[in-house]
């Protein structure tokens, strides 16, 4: 069994487990929405291969690193979007961040001045997570 195939097994069967415990009524708060446990896990393993990246080919002298946008205004994410004040009510930074911003994290982490840089994660979210 592969590790992708390991992974989704591992979701299948707590999704399972869950549906079970749900109905029995054994369950005891339901935090997110639907489908979050797969986009967390997506997320994370995204982490853990850029970390693991990092780490192989530091001696090549490549770099590895992670740019965690929050809300861009785009064209999938507008600022004058139906979230937008939902969104802005959990910032510190009550706005959107422009692609610009976004730009600028990318240009410096592929520049000389980011050479010891690597298994970073950069979140660039206006106080999104903070």
């Amino acid at each position: 069994m592969s590790r992708s195939e390991r992974l989704l097994e591992l979701l299948r069967i707590a999704r399972a487990l869950l549906e079970i415990r749900e109905q029995r009524g054994l369950g005891r708060a339901r935090v997110g929405s639907s489908g979050e446990a797969v986009y967390a896990a997506c997320k994370g393993g995204i982490v853990a291969f850029s970390k693991t990246l990092a780490r192989e080919h530091a001696r090549h002298g490549i770099t590895v690193n992670v740019v965690q946008p929050g809300p861009v205004d785009t064209d999938m994410n507008p600022v004058d979007g139906p979230t937008r004040d939902v969104m802005h009510s959990f910032m510190a930074i009550k706005r959107h961040g422009t692609p610009a911003e976004i730009a600028g994290m990318v240009a410096y982490l592929t520049g000389p001045e980011a050479g010891y840089v690597t298994g970073a994660m950069h979140t660039i979210d206006g106080g999104f997570g903070a």
